[in-house]
């Protein structure tokens, strides 16, 4: 490879870098906003009594960046007791998008279904939904 162009590689590997490092330390954290029905705080709990916006935010934050947060979404899974939960946590949800700032691009935009089959690896989602199931709630 020529002189040059090792140089112009190096200099655009720097500047992304440099790039990737401010927006990970200096930049403000995008503020959570789910579409599609998504957030609000009113009829946000069923006869269960869970707060399905709050449980919403909670697997987003999981979700969101580069890596899961496993427990997260075992947790929110585990309290869920049926279909309805489950259909009130996905309408909370929304629709949103899961980024990694390492990758500059969006990794996922859409509903809960997607976020999981996005984020969970092959065991994890038979994990996942073998919870469900155990709930009589629909498969992921």
């Amino acid at each position: 490879m020529e002189k040059k162009t090792k140089m112009i590689l190096i200099v655009t590997g720097s500047i992304v870098a440099a790039y990737a490092g401010y927006k990970l330390f200096f930049s403000p954290a995008a503020p959570i906003t789910p579409t599609n029905g998504g957030g609000g705080t009113n009829s946000s709990t069923t006869n269960s009594g869970l707060n399905f916006v709050d449980l919403a935010d909670k697997l987003f934050t999981a979700f969101n960046g580069c890596g899961t947060d496993n427990n997260t979404w075992r947790s929110v899974l585990s309290q869920l007791k049926n279909q309805s939960d489950w259909d009130a946590l996905s309408k909370a949800y929304g629709t949103r998008t899961i980024t990694c700032i390492i990758t500059f691009w969006d990794n996922y935009t859409g509903g809960l279904q997607g976020a999981f089959r996005s984020e969970l690896s092959d065991s994890e989602l038979g994990e996942a939904n073998a919870t469900l199931a155990s709930k009589n709630i629909s498969s992921l």
